[in-house]
């Protein structure tokens, strides 16, 4: 007879094995993608929605693992606050990279992508 491998233990093993970012790549291409976008529609509701995005993205991952690893998490905060505009710029110019192979895909300059990412207010 089979030993049936519980939920949690296969969360666990998968915990073990998948780093952290692979785990929540969704999110991070999520908010990458509302980065590029907030460039193309120079649209401030767009820009907010990135910034809302990745800051529940944020508060997942602290309310996930803050009990175990608080200062982890710290260190781990400072790091996205810092890496939050890097990650749209290079997201969004990635993504302007291979578009620019196709023709009539309005493609914002970096200065219109940093404004819309850094500044979305302006």
């Amino acid at each position: 007879m089979k030993k049936k491998i519980s939920t949690k233990a296969y969360e666990g093993i998968f915990l073990k094995i998948t780093p952290l970012y692979f785990q929540h790549l969704e999110y991070i291409s999520i908010i990458i993608a509302f980065g590029y976008l907030a460039a193309i529609s120079k649209s401030i509701l767009v820009s907010l929605t990135a910034v809302i995005s990745w800051l529940f993205y944020t508060w997942y991952v602290m309310d996930l693992f803050w009990e175990k690893y608080p200062r982890a998490l710290i260190n781990w905060f400072v790091v996205h606050i810092i890496m939050l505009p890097t990650l749209f710029i290079i997201g969004g110019l990635i993504i302007v990279s291979i578009l620019t192979q196709i023709p009539s895909v309005p493609i914002p300059t970096i200065r219109e992508l940093l404004k819309a990412v850094l500044f979305p207010w302006l």
